[in-house]
């Protein structure tokens, strides 16, 4: 039976134990695109969106994507994918240091913060591999206690994709299921829900965790829906622009979307409009979006050429 497990501790391994098994680590697939983060000035009002100072903050080859502001908007965490393995750098907004989160030897990505709870949870792959040599991956949360730096299992739900939360002991996952990824729903002592099949990997619960938001594929045109998380109805919000899957969601309920390089904006899930078109010698096509919590900033994911 698979639950959801609270508290389950492992230490995390010195730097030089994790170093001698990095090296002893089979090499990983290859690695994913190059991606960078640019950081704006953002201002919305009355429905006009005004974008500023763009910079790309991460500025090296390789991948850094999956950004999301947190710590009261003082660092932005995201994905690296670095020494053959994928883990969470956060990023000083003052200084434009990024520095890891915590130095593990698995690979993590998808960091992620829980509803009442300090820490981040992340979605980690395993060292070793299930027996048809498939990555085996949970969501832990990492966080640190005292001097010591801690993991948690929280779900033994496998084939975990992407992930959130809509309280501290209730988790949507993105499961993968061959080229698909299905989204199921987890708390205490329950079984795993299938809630939808076919969905896109991005998962965003509203301001007070009433609703759980994803991207419907199940149909031709991809739809922005929801979940509400007391009776568990499904509504469908606003069509997305033709082979999009990544949005995001800020904490006035206004909605976010890029293509190309161009970023798309709609207020409370009515039409979209154009809110800036980009020009950035060597990054062109717009994926995963953040937006601050004072709605001050907007973080913007772009492929390298």
């Amino acid at each position: 039976m698979k639950t959801l497990i609270l508290f389950i501790f492992v230490l995390i391994m010195p730097v030089s134990v994790f170093a001698e098994q990095e090296t002893a680590k089979e090499t990983q697939e290859n690695s994913p695109p190059g991606t960078e983060i640019v950081l704006a000035n953002l201002k919305v009002s009355k429905g006009k969106v005004q974008l500023s100072n763009p910079q790309n903050v991460t500025s090296r080859t390789g991948y850094d994507s999956q950004p999301v502001f947190m710590e009261k908007d003082k660092y932005i965490y995201f994905t690296r994918f670095i020494n053959k393995q994928s883990d969470i750098y956060r990023l000083n907004l003052k200084t434009r240091e990024a520095t890891p989160y915590m130095r593990t030897p698995q690979s993590e990505y998808s960091a992620t913060s829980i509803a009442d709870r300090d820490g981040i949870s992340v979605v980690r792959v395993e060292l070793d591999k299930k027996t048809d040599g498939s990555d085996a991956q949970h969501v832990y949360w990492l966080h640190k206690k005292g001097k010591q730096d801690k993991a948690a299992l929280m779900s033994d739900m496998d084939n975990i994709g992407y992930h959130n939360w809509t309280g501290k002991n209730q988790l949507w996952m993105f499961i993968i299921n061959g080229e698909q990824g299905d989204l199921y729903y987890q708390t205490t002592g329950r079984k795993p829900k299938l809630m939808a099949s076919n969905i896109g990997r991005t998962l965003k619960p509203d301001e007070k965790y009433k609703n759980m938001y994803f991207v419907d594929k199940s149909m031709d045109n991809w739809w922005i829906s929801k979940f509400d998380t007391k009776k568990f109805k499904k509504s469908k919000i606003i069509k997305l622009p033709q082979g999009v899957e990544d949005f995001e969601m800020d904490k006035k309920g206004n909605f976010w979307c890029g293509k190309d390089n161009t970023l798309y904006f709609s207020e409370n899930g009515n039409n979209w409009m154009i809110a800036h078109e980009f020009s950035i010698p060597g990054l062109s096509g717009i994926s995963r979006i953040a937006v601050s919590n004072d709605m001050e900033n907007i973080a913007i994911v772009f492929n390298e050429n």
